[in-house]
C-alpha cells in the first residue's frame, strides 16, 4: 500500500468560510436534530426555555431591586434582569454544549469528513433558536414598560 501523509496546508489554523458554506446544510440538519431531541425529552418543552430566564430573573429582581435595593436607572429591574439572564444564557449555553458537541458526535467525526466546525455550529444555532424564543416575553415587557 502507498504511503499518504496528510498535513495542513499552513501552520495557522484559519476559518475556511467557504467549505463551511458548502457543508450548510449539514449544519441545519444537526441543529434540527438536536432541537428535536432536547424539546422531545423534556417534559416542558420549548416551555422551559422560556420559564427558566423568567424565573430567574424574577428571583434577581426580587433579591437585588427589593431586598437588597439596588437601583437600575430608568430601565424596570426586571427588564434589566430579564435582559441579562438571556444574555448569560446565549453565552453559557452556547460554550457549555458546543465545547461537547464533538466528543459527543465522535462516531460521526470518525466515519466521515466534513469541517470539524460544522458540530459546535449547528449547537451555537439551537441556542440562538432558545434565545429567540425566550425574546418573546421580552417584547412583551417592552409594551408594557414602554
Amino acid at each position: 500500500m502507498p504511503l499518504v501523509e496528510v498535513s495542513a496546508a499552513s501552520p495557522s489554523v484559519g476559518l475556511n468560510l467557504a467549505e463551511l458554506w458548502q457543508f450548510r446544510e449539514l449544519i441545519l440538519t444537526l441543529a434540527e436534530r438536536d432541537i428535536k431531541l432536547r424539546y422531545k425529552q423534556t417534559a416542558l418543552g420549548p416551555w422551559w426555555v422560556l420559564f427558566q430566564p423568567l424565573l430567574s430573573a424574577g428571583v434577581f429582581s426580587f433579591v437585588f431591586g427589593r431586598v437588597a435595593g439596588l437601583s437600575s436607572g430608568l430601565v424596570p429591574y426586571f427588564v434589566l434582569t430579564y435582559t441579562g439572564m438571556m444574555g448569560w444564557n446565549l453565552f453559557s449555553n452556547a460554550l457549555t454544549r458546543s465545547s461537547g458537541s464533538v466528543v459527543a458526535n465522535a462516531q460521526l467525526v470518525s466515519k466521515v469528513y466534513f469541517p470539524r466546525l460544522v458540530m459546535p455550529l449547528a449547537v451555537v444555532l439551537t441556542t440562538l433558536l432558545d434565545v429567540a424564543i425566550s425574546a418573546v416575553p421580552l417584547v412583551g415587557c417592552w409594551i408594557v414598560y414602554r
